[in-house]
Parts: structure tokens; C-alpha cells; sequence
């Protein structure tokens, strides 16, 4: 119970931080609110996951986050050259190559 209440304090916190974000400082990028909204959301799941299924959400947050701000296409190009560099860093070269 008392988990409960701390992470719905939390989670408050970060709801007024929303509102501060539109309403005081007026950020005109629509993106940046909708970053924020799903971080709100991925928190408060993030937070009654088991252990075990954590890290799984976590990437795919971050990949709905890549895929929200940059659109599908321009997501999926983004999220590949990542990939294509993480795979380049585990070439099995020297790094004088």
C-alpha cells in the first residue's frame, strides 16, 4: 500500500510538471508534451511491472517514443542506424580497421 501511494505521488508530481510545461513556459513544441504524457504513462506501468519485465518495457517505450516524435518512417530510419551502428561496434575487427 505504501508503494502505491508513494509512486501515485509521483506520478502527480509529474502530472503538474505537465501542466507547468503548458501552461507556464508555453512549449510550442507539441512533441516534447507528447514525450512527456508517455513518460507519465511509462512510469506509472513501469512501476507495477514485475522486475523480470522491466527492461523489455523500457525499450519498447523508447522505441513508441522514437516512432511518436519522428513518425514511422523517419522512426524506423532512426531506430535502423542505430541498430546498424550498435552492430558495427560489435564487429570483430581491430579498431585500427
Amino acid at each position: 500500500m505504501k508503494k502505491i501511494a508513494k509512486t501515485l505521488l509521483v506520478a502527480a508530481e509529474l502530472g503538474l510538471f505537465l501542466l507547468v510545461i503548458q501552461r507556464r513556459f508555453q512549449v510550442e513544441s507539441p512533441a516534447f508534451v507528447r514525450i512527456v504524457e508517455l513518460a507519465i504513462a511509462g512510469f506509472l506501468i513501469h512501476a507495477f511491472l514485475p522486475r523480470r519485465l522491466r527492461l523489455s518495457f523500457f525499450l519498447l517505450l523508447s522505441l513508441a517514443g522514437i516512432l511518436l516524435v519522428f513518425g514511422v518512417r523517419d522512426g524506423l530510419g532512426v531506430i535502423g542506424i542505430g541498430l546498424a551502428l550498435v552492430g558495427l561496434c560489435h564487429l570483430p575487427v581491430r579498431f585500427s580497421a
